[in-house]
């Protein structure tokens, strides 16, 4: 998946994805090749990857549609480590060159999931308590332990006076 993503543009319709368009490479991995048109119809079945590929071919940069996986890997790791005429180069926008937009009005607070109406944190999403959380328990299961405490001192006690 790396190789089908590397040095193409995340931000882009089409350039976001290499293919590989030869026969034995899509015979053994399900048309996995069609790797533009698989991000943009995920839920589509493999075997129609290769026509609705044709609709967009045209729209894709030439270099990131490859007729051999086996050629490309050659060409980029071998013939690309003795030269960087044969490496790939990046096409488009590179992620860490996006800023992110923000909006100076409402302090961003980290802790929260941009979720809207939600003030869901992320460790919440996910089943993990915030420090702030764990000490909150923590206190919370001090407590019970020492009313446990005093529960079983108070039977105790029971016990005894029963027995006198």
């Amino acid at each position: 998946n790396y190789i089908q993503h590397v040095h193409t543009d995340a931000y882009s319709d089409h350039d976001h994805s290499r293919n590989f368009t030869g026969f034995w490479f899509n015979f053994l991995f399900f048309n996995n090749g069609y790797h533009t048109i698989h991000h943009d119809n995920p839920g589509m079945h493999w075997s129609e990857l290769p026509a609705a590929h044709k609709k967009i071919v045209g729209d894709i940069d030439p270099v990131l549609n490859q007729k051999n996986l086996l050629t490309f890997l050659f060409r980029q790791y071998v013939l690309g480590a003795v030269s960087s005429q044969f490496g790939t180069k990046q096409i488009g926008t590179v992620a860490s060159d996006v800023e992110i937009e923000t909006n100076a009005a409402e302090p961003f607070e980290p802790n929260q999931v941009a979720v809207q109406g939600s003030d869901v944190t992320p460790s919440e999403l996910i089943g993990v308590e915030s420090k702030d959380q764990k000490s909150t328990d923590q206190k919370s299961t001090d407590q019970k332990s020492t009313d446990l405490e005093s529960t079983d001192q108070d039977k105790e006690q029971e016990t005894k006076d029963q027995a006198a």
